[in-house]
């Protein structure tokens, strides 16, 4: 009989064991949307909003003098009757994309505010890859048009990102009106 339980303990043990690491498991490869994982998991969108919100709807303009659910927790100042300033390297935008959508190019309305004879530099990066740069030497609002190559809208998780970084004088930023994904 002793031998019995002796068995029955050591199945126990693995099957509670088992039980365990299968929770871990579950918890480091969670099945949630894009949303719920940018905002809960890594926290990184400034506000959560409904289910759907950062689906990529070809030819949807995101305007920017209004707060932009898809647009990362910093590197964005509060947006004004204008637009919404970038604070820097991590002023980043998220989309949710299907497999069978691919954005194929951006299309942004923007500006900077410098005194005469500064320049400062937007480089927009598509999931991590470059895509174009663009120098602002003035005030005056710019209408830029960039191409997404093909290879950078196939991540396994469905999320595309866009990533803006703005390098040059100090105490200035550039600042979105809006922003079109096709």
């Amino acid at each position: 009989m002793k031998r019995f339980e002796k068995h029955l303990s050591i199945i126990a043990i693995l099957i509670l064991g088992s039980f365990y690491l299968y929770g871990f498991w579950l918890s480091a490869h969670p099945n949630v949307s894009l949303a719920y994982r940018l905002y809960f998991i890594e926290q990184k969108l400034l506000r959560w909003s409904k289910p759907g919100i950062l689906d990529f709807n070809p030819g949807v303009t995101l305007d920017f003098r209004v707060p932009v659910a898809n647009r990362s927790l910093v590197g964005w100042e509060p947006p004004n009757s204008t637009g919404t300033r970038l604070q820097g390297a991590n002023s980043e935008l998220y989309f949710d994309i299907q497999k069978h959508i691919q954005p194929k190019r951006v299309e942004l309305k923007g500006r900077t505010i410098l005194e005469a004879g500064r320049t400062l530099r937007l480089r927009i990066l598509a999931n991590e890859a470059f895509i174009g740069e663009v120098e602002f030497n003035g005030p005056e609002w710019r209408e830029l048009e960039f191409v997404i190559p093909a290879s950078l809208t196939t991540d396994a998780n469905s999320r595309f990102t866009l990533r803006f970084e703005v390098t040059g004088a100090i105490g200035t930023s550039i600042e979105l009106e809006k922003l079109i994904l096709y």
